[in-house]
């Protein structure tokens, strides 16, 4: 039990040198937004890439690489995420628990990188905006998370509300202008979080 929770806690820390609180006791079990999101993109970007400088297909090393498969990888991923990470009823994507088999429903901004991505229906699209956005607004921009109440422990993680994100809210801007939502995108996501601490900053 003691060596699963290191897991938990380590793989956070070691991607980002911080640990979000709604990851406690749970990373290695999650399937992920913001990753297959990432994912999706780069399916979609390979194919565009073959299609680009390879007319659609290249040989290398006996091996056929065309521009169709990756589109097909990142049609399946889409579908996928729709089964797993889509909630319907909540209008939004959430990680899925591979142990539970059930989502973790979070209101974290990686919940809109599909509209970063490309992946959305624009019915999706819509939806997780109206249902996401204005929870993750601030004073200063866009947060990491949700607010935290008095109910949930240990509170205020790095990147938990309301520490910076430095990637999220350009990434978030641009998926918002990809499926027309200018005036949110202009007006609401690109300033800067009220606390990004010294280190991002450095990092970044």
């Amino acid at each position: 039990e003691i060596y699963t929770l290191s897991l938990h806690d380590a793989l956070p820390i070691c991607v980002s040198a911080t640990e979000p609180d709604h990851l406690d006791n749970a990373c290695t079990s999650l399937v992920c937004v913001d990753l297959n999101s990432m994912l999706y993109r780069v399916e979609n970007d390979l194919a565009a890439m073959i299609d680009m400088y390879f007319a659609g297909e290249f040989f290398w090393r006996g091996h056929q690489h065309t521009a169709a498969y990756w589109r097909n990888q990142a049609e399946y991923r889409r579908q996928l995420m729709k089964k797993y990470l889509w909630n319907d009823a909540d209008g939004t994507w959430y990680d899925y628990n591979i142990d539970t088999g059930r989502q973790h429903p979070f209101v974290s901004v990686s919940n809109l990188l599909p509209l970063w991505a490309g992946s959305a229906t624009p019915r999706e699209a819509r939806r997780a905006v109206a249902s996401q956005l204005q929870t993750l607004l601030n004073g200063g921009g866009i947060a990491p998370t949700k607010p935290f109440d008095g109910a949930q422990s240990a509170p205020d993680q790095d990147w938990d509300a309301s520490e910076g994100s430095a990637p999220y809210p350009s990434m978030i801007r641009e998926g918002l202008k990809r499926y027309g939502f200018e005036a949110e995108a202009d007006t609401r996501t690109d300033r800067k979080s009220t606390r990004l601490n010294s280190s991002h900053a450095l990092a970044s």
